[in-house]
């Protein structure tokens, strides 16, 4: 297994994730973004949210009724983005 899966495999409580993507070229489109979620759920059953950052982005994915839902969101600004990377 890729060391990404045996990490999701040893953390079987993780119930929310939070990934940022924006140096992937090409970027993730909403089908690939469900589809690495569904790849990811699959080694961490608990999985109930995901959040993707693509650039400015926002995509939050919930787990509802057995079906990943995603809600687009506001884009973070620069006070927003310092305060997450130093609390």
């Amino acid at each position: 297994l890729p060391a990404a899966y045996k990490y999701l495999m040893a953390l079987p409580a993780l119930e929310a994730v939070e990934l940022d993507v924006t140096r992937w070229n090409p970027q993730p489109h909403e089908q690939f973004q469900r589809l690495l979620i569904l790849d990811m759920h699959i080694y961490c059953a608990a999985l109930r949210q995901v959040v993707i950052w693509v650039g400015t982005q926002r995509v939050q994915w919930i787990l509802r009724h057995d079906t990943w839902v995603c809600a687009h969101q506001a884009a973070r600004g620069a006070h927003s983005e310092q305060l997450w990377r130093y609390c």
